[in-house]
């Protein structure tokens, strides 16, 4: 191939992401535990942007029990989140006072 010619197949720039950057495919559940607690707020806030761009209504944030830090951090995030209408706990099957269940403000 020439260098006129471009492949046809998609690539993404590698150097746009930091070398230790990780890929999360924005699902309607994220599970929190594989994050260093320095990149958890941003993560937090990049996937609710993500998942409400996307048009999830709900959504679910796996912090886990414990002593309940990371969910008090993860639920002031969600005060401060202004297309984030309201968030309680998760139902018992899907993680109880592990999880948050988010609920999005309708689109506009």
């Amino acid at each position: 191939m020439d260098s006129k010619q471009h492949s046809s197949t998609p690539s993404v720039r590698t150097d746009s992401f930091p070398e230790d950057a990780v890929i999360v495919p924005i699902g309607p559940e994220i599970d929190l535990h594989s994050f260093r607690p320095q990149e958890f707020g941003p993560v937090v806030v990049e996937y609710l942007a993500e998942a409400y761009a996307k048009g999830f209504r709900d959504v679910v944030l796996i912090h886990g029990k414990g002593l309940g830090i990371q969910r008090e951090n993860v639920r002031k995030i969600l005060a401060k989140t202004p297309t984030v209408e309201s968030f309680q706990d998760a139902p018992y099957g899907w993680g109880g006072k592990g999880a948050t269940l988010v609920h999005f403000k309708e689109k506009l």
